[in-house]
């Protein structure tokens, strides 16, 4: 059983598919400000995980990185504005 509960990246530009995936407990992830790419189901069934923070450097995001983390709330592009 994975016992990983938290992830911090100092330098990394792309994590690989189903890096983390069944990381059962994982509850906090820190993407690190040069990561470019989210790919698909890295984050797969990572049923902790309740809030992510994408930083700005992020330009790809595949269409499944959070699949079945059935308790993630929140994705927060903190530096996105969309304004009138």
């Amino acid at each position: 059983m994975n016992k990983i509960k938290k992830v911090f990246f100092s330098t990394t530009s792309k994590i690989k598919e189903y890096a983390f995936s069944e990381c059962f407990l994982l509850q906090e992830i820190k993407l690190p400000s040069c990561a470019e790419e989210i790919v698909a189901k890295v984050f797969y069934k990572c049923g902790k995980i309740i809030s992510i923070t994408i930083p700005e450097s992020i330009r790809i995001i595949d269409s499944t990185p959070f699949e079945e983390c059935k308790i993630l709330q929140k994705i927060e592009f903190p530096y996105l504005f969309l304004g009138t």
